[in-house]
């Protein structure tokens, strides 16, 4: 759905990658209003989770929770496109509060329902926890469970969380 400045309802993620947290909110939060206004579970869910993640990058901590919970309370028809990011979401924000025990939990439960795509970065975020708590011989596991094309397409966030736990 296209929204003014040619802006789409389903780019708030993009936007939120891009900085722009305000106008990724707006988005998520127009279509949260017309999931709502349609009593349309899956369109309110992916928006919780847009929302979640614009909140997460924002450093919104609480927010981010709040809305990759609320997420993961709706009955979706593909768990892969919204209850494995709100899950990973939740592991992210534990983990910036030093919860990692928390946050593996989290990650775990996320890796359950990832798409093949999506799978990398969740054990990307796995390893970076494991590597906060000190346990920098467990990522380096999960970051050679990685395969080689994955490693590649996550670039340069790879290889830095990968040197972080060699260090």
């Amino acid at each position: 759905i296209t929204r003014g400045r040619g802006r789409t309802i389903g780019g708030a993620v993009a936007l939120a990658e891009q900085g722009e947290f305000r106008q990724s909110i707006r988005a998520a939060s127009k279509a949260l209003h017309l999931g709502t206004a349609a009593d349309n579970d899956d369109l309110k869910a992916v928006a919780q989770r847009d929302l979640a993640i614009a909140y997460s990058y924002a450093g919104l901590l609480d927010d981010a929770e709040r809305y990759a919970n609320a997420a993961l309370a709706l009955q979706v028809n593909d768990a892969r496109q919204v209850h494995a990011p709100a899950h990973k979401i939740i592991g992210d924000v534990a983990a910036r509060r030093g919860k990692f025990a928390e946050a593996e939990a989290a990650y775990r439960r996320s890796l359950e329902t990832a798409s093949d795509r999506f799978r990398p970065l969740v054990l990307v975020s796995l390893a970076n926890t494991f590597v906060a708590a000190g346990r920098a011989a467990e990522a380096l596991v999960q970051f050679d469970r990685l395969p080689v094309a994955a490693a590649t397409r996550l670039g340069a966030y790879f290889a830095r969380s990968r040197a972080n736990a060699l260090l």
